[in-house]
């Protein structure tokens, strides 16, 4: 590439709002126009993080690319085999693909029927346990009925998991599920340890540790922070194994709030009990696991106007969720809604979200 025909490209591109970089036949870069992009901490070259080939001819068209467990698109030019130009979109894909309205309301009906049918196995399942309560065989042993239902139930949960999490991205696009409450961060945070703690279960290998402080406040919906707390906790979890004390905090510095989850890992050893469900071995290792987790992530600190800092702290994994303040002097302050997400189900968001970080029987 001469240089005239580099400069006309930066005078171009150089504005652009998305994040343009130039690349050689080669896979080198060129030029970049240094706009924000979810994979600018990497120390993976451009190439390698957009997966482009090493070799050979690229054709013009979208891709895509992950960051930090999210896939966005990007779309990429090909200038005569010679060199590449490319634009990378920071919003996530699914974004756009859920703007549709018919798509959403497609969606919610096949997540609709997909629910009804594992509520209904898990609530025939709670019924033939009762059976079995008045079942006698000197054959079968009673643990053996329960860990055979407990694993029907598991299943059920697996299956749940990505329904409730997909529910819960969709309210996202309902203004009526948003709606700011003035939330008291000790009332809150207590409440989500002690269910998590009570889903996690005695045997399991997360310990939650709750750091109970003075009465501060926030504006979010209770609701959407309990399933942005869990999917907050298991991005955190899910990465490292072995048992963990994980650690939840808040403070107030200024204006703002502060909640602290560290994971620290200990040197405890568990009994060994078998797993209810065998490891799920995907075929594709490499897609983001974590992408309807983060997305819930982003969705809520966009709305409620937080942001997360994640870092490494004497080898322990640290996450610092951060909100603004509320100043209850000048606001009203409302009482703190005592509504969970756990529901009337037997299998409630936190045992789907949580099933493969707990060791929960049902029976």
């Amino acid at each position: 590439m001469n240089n005239d025909m580099l400069t006309l490209l930066k005078t171009t591109y150089e504005n652009d709002s998305s994040y343009i970089l130039i690349i050689d036949a080669m896979r080198k870069l060129i030029w970049q126009n240094k706009k924000h992009t979810p994979f600018e901490s990497y120390s993976d070259t451009p190439a390698e993080i957009l997966q482009l080939p090493k070799s050979g001819s690229i054709p013009s068209g979208d891709y895509s690319y992950s960051a930090n467990g999210i896939i966005y698109d990007y779309h990429l030019i090909n200038v005569s085999d010679e060199y590449y130009i490319i634009s990378c979109s920071n919003i996530p894909a699914i974004y756009k693909y859920l703007e549709n309205k018919y798509t959403r309301e497609n969606i919610e009906n096949e997540l609709a029927m997909t629910k009804i049918e594992s509520m209904s196995i898990s609530a025939a399942t709670a019924r033939l346990n009762d059976y079995f309560e008045d079942f006698e065989d000197d054959h079968i042993p009673p643990e053996k009925l329960n860990e055979q239902t407990n694993i029907i139930m598991h299943c059920c949960a697996r299956i749940l998991k990505k329904q409730y999490l997909l529910e819960e991205v969709l309210r996202y696009y309902k203004e009526d599920e948003l709606t700011d409450e003035i939330l008291n961060c000790s009332e809150i945070i207590k409440s989500f340890s002690e269910n998590c703690t009570n889903v996690i279960g005695p045997r399991g290998k997360t310990k939650i540790v709750f750091e109970e402080s003075d009465d501060i406040y926030i504006k979010a919906s209770w609701k959407r922070m309990e399933y942005f707390l869990l999917c907050a906790l298991l991005t955190l979890r899910k990465k490292y194994s072995g048992i963990y004390k994980l650690k939840i905090s808040y403070s107030q510095i200024v204006d703002e709030v502060v909640i602290n989850m560290k994971l620290i890992h200990t040197d405890e050893e568990l009994p060994e009990r078998p797993p209810l469900l065998s490891e799920f071995t995907p075929i594709y290792k490499d897609i983001p696991t974590y992408e309807i987790e983060q997305i819930i992530i982003r969705k809520f600190l966009e709305r409620y106007n937080g942001f997360i800092i994640d870092s490494t702290e004497s080898k322990n994994k640290f996450i610092s969720l951060r909100f603004p303040a509320v100043d209850t002097d000048s606001e009203l302050k409302l009482a703190s809604p005592r509504k969970s997400i756990l529901g009337g189900n037997i299998i409630t968001p936190y045992h789907a979200i949580l099933f493969e970080i707990s060791d929960f029987r049902y029976y």
